[in-house]
């Protein structure tokens, strides 16, 4: 976790950044909630986590294509009014939720899944409804749709750190590009690698027959 900057590198220093972010996240008060939300989307471990879901390339996902986002399959679930769409945001919080949850009692339940989903879904909706009076994460969810591998580590799965690069030092924090909101129509997904089929079919773009007993 601390080299995306998430905690120190001290078991004492991980465990007081877990306890943060779940008393927050975990607090009966809604604005505790959103600003627990709030600043977990600043961070690179969020970052991280949506580019791993959602960006990432993935070879062989769509026929003709040698590689392909599982975010260009549902672009107006994930940018929706120019911003990352809630649902996106709301299913990884809950997952983050969970993750810390087992961090602190990993023989404890916790929390149901659909209980924490509701709870950061409502703290989300006010969030949402006026963003301007989150200007912070307002301007973090404008952003997060731009995600590309300049804005994350290239990751070793086996060992959860930045794989090694040869002989050359792993990637550090202050090697990753800030994310950056580029040029681009507010009705698109940026960097999509395909045209999905759901929005060729809002678009006109596709025969309808396209889509029979398919959607």
């Amino acid at each position: 976790m601390f080299q995306t900057g998430f905690s120190g590198d001290t078991q004492n220093e991980k465990d007081d950044r877990v306890d943060y972010f779940y008393n927050l996240l975990n607090s009966d008060q809604r604005v505790q909630v959103q600003q627990g939300i709030l600043e977990i989307t600043e961070l690179q471990m969020f970052i991280e986590l949506l580019w791993f879901a959602l960006f990432q390339p993935t070879d062989g996902l769509v026929r003709g294509n040698n590689q392909g986002r599982i975010t260009d399959l549902f672009p107006e679930e994930v940018r929706c009014n120019d911003v990352l769409g809630i649902g996106v945001v709301v299913t990884l919080m809950t997952l983050i939720y969970q993750m810390l949850h087992q961090w602190r009692t990993p023989n404890a339940k916790g929390r149901q899944h659909t209980i924490t989903y509701n709870v950061m879904m409502h703290a989300l909706r006010g969030m949402y409804n006026d963003l301007d009076h989150f200007p912070r994460f307002r301007n973090a969810v404008r952003k997060l749709p731009f995600v590309s591998a300049a804005n994350v580590f290239p990751m070793d799965p086996k060992n959860s750190c930045p794989r090694s690069r040869g002989d050359a030092p792993p990637r550090l924090l202050e090697h990753i590009e800030p994310l950056v909101e580029g040029n681009h129509q507010p009705l698109s997904l940026p960097n999509a690698v395909f045209s999905s089929i759901r929005s060729q079919k809002d678009n006109l773009q596709a025969y309808s027959s396209c889509f029979d007993n398919v959607l």
